[in-house]
This record gives C-alpha cells, structure tokens and sequence, in this order.
C-alpha cells in the first residue's frame, strides 16, 4: 500500500519545489555576496597606515575620555568634532534643535548635529550622506559605540579635504557627525538623525545614499568570536574578523557593490548582510543603527541607506581607502 495517494504527493512534490525555490531566493538576498572576500593573512601596515591608525586613535582616546551623555558633554564633544574637521580646511555647520526639560530641572536643552559637505566635481546636485552618532550610552566611554565611528568619520573628512593630494567625489558627499542616538532618545522623535532625515526631506535635498559608521571598534580571529539571533546564527560566520555592509533588502542595489567593491580591492574580510524590514528592528544591535533607523527609504528622499558596523561579539564598517584604517585599528580599538 502506498503511503501517500497520487495527488498528496503531487502536492508534497510542488511544496517542495516551493520551498527549494523558497531558500534559494532568501540565500541569493540575505547571504550570496558578489565577488570573493579576502581570506589569509593580513598584510603588515605601511607608513601611511601606521600614521592613520595613529590619529584614528587618538581621536577615539579623546572622545571616550569621558562619557558623552549630558548636555555639556555632546557641546564638548561637537567642538572637539569642529575642530578637527577646520585643521584639515573643511567647514562646518550646525543644525541645532530643542528638547523641551522638565521644568523642575531648568530650562530646554540644545543639541546639534555637525555638518560637513564636500561639493561633488560632476554631479554636485546628487548627495552622499555618511554619518555617525558621537553621543555613548549614559556612563558609559563609549570608545567602540562610538567613538570609533566618529573617528573613521574625521578620517574620510581629511582624506576628503580641499588641496592637492585630497579625493574630489563625483557626487557631494556630507559628513555628518548625529547627537542623540542612544537611550532615552533612541528612535524617537528627538534622536539626532530623524531630526536630520526631516530637515533634507522638507529641502528636497536629492540625496542618493546614506551610510552609517557604527561601533568599528572590535576584532577578533577567534572562533565563537561572532554570535548572532537566531536565524542568522545559521547561516553567517561564528568569527568576528570581518566587516559588515548591512542592509535592507531595498537598499541591496547600494549594499551589495559597495560590498563587492570593498571586497575585490581591500585586504580585509568583508560580508554583506541585507536583512528584511522586519529584522531590521527585531535584531536591534545588529541592524538598529542611528542614520539607517531614522532614514528608512518608506518615507525620506534617501533611498539607499545601509549601515556598516564591524564585528563585535553580537555586531559585526567606506571606501576602498578605508580598508587601512580597519587594518591600523584592530589592535587598538577593542574597548
């Protein structure tokens, strides 16, 4: 006697094709990347990433000297950020915005974000937003989450800068530096990058691209090293040596050849990760960074936007050049 009449297997045999075709698809959005990833050795740093990783930490030794959660802090921390983009020749600007006190405790509270906007040589009117929160996590240093994003952020101003040896982007790019990312204001109405997001939407800045530096500060070739929820435990590396182009499943038309850029031409390990909307929120830490929670393509003129954290214990960073300041900082950033 046959276990299964003619036409239960026939409907078994269509669900499993359904559901090869199923996987198939979620492997070739989730987890397929173009190009081959480096694997090996690293290569020793050369002079000039010698120097880069210099100044990459001694802007993060800087910044996490103290924790970046009061009002007086983030002030502290936006001039030290001015600062450092006016020695390289570049200009900032400051959009400043109010949250409201508790009237036992004074008056309102000012908060900036600190912009920076490099005019591009062919498509001027076409933006590129890379930004990074530089607030921490109430008493917390922050050196990792991040400071370190902050760091890479200052890196690209200076190999951007104005003068003979600086890179002139095609399009405009803008350097933007978010107060406000981490509790109580975490996605809210108050957090620095949704402040932002609002203010470009309500200019009709043609913004083409946002990407987020978040927590660049661990590394580790151990294995176990690299933990992530469940499903994605299953199917991505358990070492945290390599770096993360995280996504939506929109935004995979920017993740995946920024990713296979990266990959062909940089020396370090690299991943693409699109993730579907709703895991963008359900795995937090993994996908819920400032700029790419606050400007979701559902609704704002940045219809690309990814974010790109390196690994860390539940984490796992933007240009072909910047491949050295990871290579510079893995010894140094694990705080």
């Amino acid at each position: 006697m046959a276990l299964f009449d003619r036409g239960t297997g026939k409907r078994l045999t269509i669900l499993g094709v359904l559901l090869s075709l199923a996987l198939t698809l979620a492997w070739l959005l989730m987890i397929w990347m173009p190009g081959r990833s480096y694997a090996g050795p690293l290569p020793p740093l050369d002079a000039e990433a010698l120097a880069l990783e210099q100044s990459l930490l001694q802007d993060i030794q800087t910044l996490s000297a103290s924790p970046r959660s009061s009002p007086a802090a983030l002030e502290t921390a936006a001039e030290y950020i001015e600062q450092r983009f006016a020695a390289v020749g570049l200009t900032s600007q400051r959009q400043t915005y109010k949250i409201e006190a508790d009237p036992a405790r004074g008056p309102a509270d000012l908060y900036s974000n600190i912009i920076v906007e490099i005019p591009g040589r062919e498509q001027p009117d076409q933006i590129i937003v890379v930004g990074a929160h530089y607030d921490s996590a109430y008493t917390t240093p922050g050196a990792n989450d991040n400071a370190s994003g902050i760091a890479v952020l200052l890196a690209l101003g200076q190999k951007f800068a104005p003068g003979d040896a600086g890179l002139r982007p095609a399009r405009t790019l803008r350097l933007v530096a978010f107060a406000n990312e981490e509790p109580p204001f975490f996605q809210t109405e108050r957090m620095g990058s949704l402040v932002y997001a609002r203010q470009v939407r309500a200019q009709g800045d043609k913004i083409m691209a946002m990407l987020s530096l978040e927590t660049l500060g661990y590394y580790s070739d151990q294995p176990g090293s690299q933990r992530y929820p469940a499903p994605l435990s299953w199917f991505y590396p358990s070492t945290g040596n390599f770096v993360a182009f995280i996504g939506n499943l929109a935004s995979r038309k920017l993740c995946a050849p920024v990713c296979m850029i990266f990959a062909i031409a940089s020396p370090f390990p690299a991943k693409e990760r699109p993730c579907p909307v709703a895991c963008l929120g359900w795995a937090g830490p993994i996908t819920g960074a400032s700029g790419r929670w606050a400007i979701p393509p559902s609704w704002s003129p940045i219809r690309q936007p990814i974010a790109i954290p390196i690994t860390t214990p539940m984490m796992t960073s933007l240009s072909l050049w910047m491949a050295i300041a990871w290579r510079g900082s893995r010894r140094a950033w694990a705080s």
